[in-house]
């Protein structure tokens, strides 16, 4: 009877395993890369066609290690680079499914009450981790690979020295190098006391920066220098003031996500003095296409430097735009140069927004990954989901269940000290770290101690 079980359970995985295969080449449809400033190509145009950003000689590589851990990087990359909006029913949708299948699996195993109840917490707690993981600590991102005589520059980015930012100093150098980024500006919010950091490391491609809240509030500027100014001249201004104190100083100013506040027309900007536009930023990337065609158009017109930037703040998402600029090294003076030849890339595919993707979320989830995926990424996710399978179906491989509540609940309980560690310099600046980060993380390792303890005794 054991062995026609076990029969039974190969072929299930066999049949798995075939799926995987046989959906990745059916519907194998791979993300290019794009240029959002190229100009849209339609049946009457008369331009030439566009050289895409692949015939230039751009690519993008995967980190290294991703084959190693293909449904957690898969699943991380998806997560990571989601819309905005779709935060909430995505999560949602996930949620639901998990419950489902873990009372389906109770239900034909037959499990007590209280089983299928501890059961039901658990495999929601764990999808909660599984993504306070991914988010917290976010994996490397795709690298742009850029062909000779260009760069890339990130020109908003930010550190633990903002007050919603989790990262160190040498984190944010690693994440711009892996990202595939030459030269970043750090503009930290309200304040430039992390540039120094930087110096005293001997970072060269950094640049001094600051994001600013303007006096009227619900808008903020980016200040762009070539070096270490003094933030707190520029506190407590309005606007126009900010710019026009920036440009007598030689610094840059530009509106960073303007479609999240919608507070001044671009024409009120451009007439404020304001020298650029990000048009794309990995952490609202719930941009209407019909407005950023819009500023794009606005931008060319008066000749205003566009950005996409990373938004980094140590958590979140991974980058999927860069602003190329075509020149071997980067050049503060030069910027209003770069605006005629910048190039704005981007890896990110169309996702549909419909009611239908979001109640079967996981499967639509699937899918773009699998068409996605490469040979190495698929071999690597069968691998892994045959692993998967055989610690949940093969009963002497059960003690993994046991013990991963314990694990987790230590994991968690390393990450608060950790971000207790890198509060310690910013103390009078960082909020998040404090008030969200370390209670999230001593709360989930007391949670899972209490599974753990639960499990042990119901675990059957």
């Amino acid at each position: 009877m054991k062995i026609k079980s076990g029969a039974k359970k190969f072929c299930l995985l066999i049949l798995c395993c075939g799926t995987i295969g046989l959906s990745n080449i059916f519907f194998h449809s791979p993300i290019e890369l794009t240029n959002l400033l190229a100009a849209p190509q339609t049946a009457s145009s008369s331009s030439a066609p566009v050289i895409s950003p692949a015939q230039q000689g751009f690519s993008i590589v995967w980190p290294s290690f991703r084959p190693f851990i293909e449904p957690l990087y898969g699943f991380a990359f998806y997560a990571l680079t989601l819309e905005r909006t779709f935060y909430r029913p995505v999560l949602i949708s996930w949620a639901v499914w998990t419950l489902l299948l873990v009372f389906l699996f109770c239900l034909l195993t037959k499990k007590t009450d209280i089983q299928t109840l501890i059961r039901l917490f658990y495999g929601l707690f764990l999808f909660a981790s599984l993504i306070a993981f991914v988010v917290l600590f976010p994996l490397a991102g795709p690298k742009l690979v850029k062909p000779v005589g260009y760069i890339s520059v990130d020109f908003h980015s930010h550190t633990r020295f903002s007050y919603d930012n989790s990262s160190t100093e040498s984190s944010s150098l690693r994440f711009h190098e892996q990202s595939g980024y030459d030269d970043f500006f750090i503009t930290e919010h309200q304040n430039t006391n992390s540039f120094s950091r930087f110096e005293e490391m001997g970072a060269t491609n950094v640049f001094c920066g600051m994001q600013i809240q303007s006096s009227e509030g619900g808008v903020s500027v980016l200040l762009l220098s070539p070096g270490y100014f003094d933030g707190q001249l520029y506190q407590n201004l309005p606007l126009d003031e900010i710019i026009k104190k920036a440009h007598e100083n030689g610094m840059l100013a530009v509106m960073p996500h303007w479609w999240k506040w919608h507070r001044y027309s671009f024409s009120e900007l451009h007439a404020s003095g304001i020298d650029g536009f990000e048009i794309y930023n990995n952490g609202y990337r719930n941009f209407d296409e019909a407005e950023r065609q819009g500023l794009i158009d606005f931008s060319k017109e008066n000749n205003l430097l566009m950005i996409a930037s990373t938004d980094w703040h140590g958590w979140g998402y991974m980058t999927d735009a860069w602003t190329v600029l075509k020149t071997d090294k980067f050049n503060f003076d030069d910027i209003s140069k770069y605006a005629a030849s910048e190039e704005i890339l981007l890896y990110r595919q169309e996702q549909s927004r419909s009611l239908f993707r979001f109640i079967f979320e996981p499967f639509a989830a699937y899918y773009y990954y699998i068409k996605n995926a490469d040979t190495t990424q698929t071999v690597a996710f069968m691998v892994w989901f045959a692993l998967i399978f055989a610690f949940m179906a093969f009963k002497p491989l059960r003690f993994v269940w046991k013990w991963l509540p314990l694990a987790l609940s230590l994991a968690f309980a390393a990450a608060g000290v950790y971000y207790a560690v890198i509060f310690v310099p910013v103390y009078s600046v960082n909020k998040i770290l404090l008030f969200n980060l370390m209670p999230a993380m001593f709360a989930m390792s007391g949670l899972w101690f209490v599974i753990w303890k639960l499990n042990g005794k119901t675990f059957q």
